[in-house]
């Protein structure tokens, strides 16, 4: 046992290289090394923690989707005004290019807002903000086709 330590200690001190130390030593040497650094982790890396981001506006806590969640919404999104459109097309009623863009912009809100956490199904508040939000969007989707149009 305490050849072993001597071992581990030229270990830690860098001097391998100048004798012949056994395998089950070096392998001992990097069990070890790896335990301490695992056992520090939570100290040393706490800069680098995933943390969930959370806000509340009017009562409803709302999360920061990730990436991925808002690529599914807009892929969601995009399928859902194609089904519009569609259906726009099929019952012969007129659908010009800023109603089409305003039918994307909301289909994709009620997407990226559910992941969000406003759900209009959860109560008034919900039902509040995601009117108060989908207007808002609706509103400066019309203020920029106005200015541009």
């Amino acid at each position: 046992m305490s050849a072993l330590r001597t071992d581990m200690q030229k270990l830690s001190a860098g001097e391998w290289s100048s004798e012949k130390i056994s395998r089950s030593t070096r392998r001992a040497f990097v069990q070890a090394s790896l335990v301490s650094l695992l056992r520090s982790a939570p100290k040393r890396f706490h800069l680098f923690t995933i943390q969930a981001v959370r806000m509340k506006i009017l009562g409803i806590e709302l999360s920061k989707p990730s990436f991925n969640e808002v690529t599914g919404s807009a892929v969601m999104a995009a399928g859902l005004w194609l089904v519009c459109v569609a259906l726009f097309k099929v019952s012969d009623q007129p659908m010009d290019r800023v109603e089409a863009g305003a039918a994307l912009l909301m289909i994709f809100w009620g997407c990226v807002g559910v992941r969000m956490g406003i759900r209009f199904d959860r109560g008034l508040r919900h039902l509040a903000a995601n009117v108060v939000c989908g207007g808002a969007i609706l509103l400066a989707y019309h203020g920029i086709v106005t200015l541009l149009g």
